[in-house]
């Protein structure tokens, strides 16, 4: 899970620097979970998205990992 944490925090990163000039500043905000044994399509999907928001409420341009 650490891995695909580094690698969406890699990729929020080269958008926030590939559009970090005005007047097209461009950031993003990710999610990331992992999928349980358990989870049906719709837990695993609203973990991501509860992840999501998360980032977005703390601030924007952010990646939270949800267990």
């Amino acid at each position: 899970m650490e891995a695909a944490y580094n690698i969406a925090e890699r990729i929020r990163k080269k958008i926030e620097e590939a559009f970090a000039s005005e007047p097209f500043k461009v950031t993003v905000s990710l999610g990331v979970t992992q999928l349980k044994g358990e989870d049906t399509i719709e837990s695993f999907l609203k973990r991501v998205d509860d992840a999501l928001y998360i980032s977005k409420s703390n601030g924007k341009n952010r990646t939270t990992m949800l267990l």
